[in-house]
């Protein structure tokens, strides 16, 4: 089995076709893609008082309880994962976004955008597998997904569709559909 981080497809995504729903993001902490995030402040100069505008990627952080306007990292898998175990195996599940680097970020739609994730992308004890009849999932204070019994009162939430397959290194692996409902 391999070292699992989530994996995401942005499925059906308006991020696809409006540039302004994609940015680039730098985490203090490592990040699987699928993480749902909070976006800061604008990369600016720490050198000047002017707080003149020093980079295009924006300050990316866990989000609080009950937050919205969440971007998900989709950082794309280079040709080369991080660390040894990444060049040795050739499987999605090894890449992970590491701290300090630049990821990319969708923001999410609500009524309109549909992404799959694999189970790496919830929180632990907490998938569809865990609790087959939940159709919905929040976001958890990691950024994480937590599949839930009914659409929560506030916070970004999903309305499960379903579940698919996809290939992972040499297996198929279980993925679950998911349609942002508010954010």
């Amino acid at each position: 089995m391999p070292n699992t981080h989530a994996v995401v497809n942005l499925m059906h995504c308006a991020a696809w076709d409006v540039d302004a729903y994609n940015i680039a993001g730098i985490s203090e902490t490592n990040v699987d893609n699928g993480t749902l995030m909070s976006v800061g402040n604008i990369t600016t100069s720490t050198q000047t008082a002017t707080g003149r505008v020093t980079g295009f990627q924006y300050s990316v952080s866990v989000p609080a309880a009950n937050a919205t306007g969440l971007w998900i990292v989709k950082t794309p898998i280079p040709g080369t994962y991080t660390g040894l175990d990444a060049h040795v195996f050739n499987d999605p599940r090894y890449f992970y976004n590491e701290a300090g680097q630049p990821i990319s970020l969708a923001y999410l739609v609500p009524g309109v955008d549909v992404i799959e994730v694999t189970g790496a992308a919830f929180a632990a004890g907490s998938t569809p597998t865990d609790q087959p009849t939940y159709t919905f999932a929040s976001v958890n204070a990691s950024g994480k997904l937590v599949i839930a019994q009914a659409a929560p009162a506030q916070g970004t939430y999903f309305a499960l569709l379903g579940t698919h397959h996809i290939d992972c290194g040499q297996e198929l692996v279980t993925s679950y559909v998911l349609k942002c409902m508010r954010n």
